[in-house]
């Protein structure tokens, strides 16, 4: 898997996105509705997170042959593959 790789600028650009309308002369309603943006942004980023995690722990579980590290139980496969 090919990462991309933030340059400098980048970053720099983030930053004033973030801290620009605290320090600006806008109205609060926008400075609200910008870091309900960002809120979103994370909380869409962090969902996006926890689907790879159940994939992944899908494919552990099948990878485990159905067994439980306990005994010879099977372990239900939630159909996360």
């Amino acid at each position: 898997m090919v990462l991309r790789q933030i340059l400098p600028w980048q970053i720099n650009k983030i930053l004033i996105f973030l801290i620009f309308p605290v320090f600006s002369g806008f109205s609060s309603l926008f400075t609200f509705l910008h870091f309900s943006l960002i809120l979103a942004y994370f909380g869409i980023s962090l969902h996006i997170f926890v689907i790879n995690f159940g994939k992944n722990f899908g494919k552990f579980q099948v990878c485990t042959k159905g067994k439980s590290a306990i005994g010879n139980r099977q372990v239900r496969n939630w159909g996360l593959r």
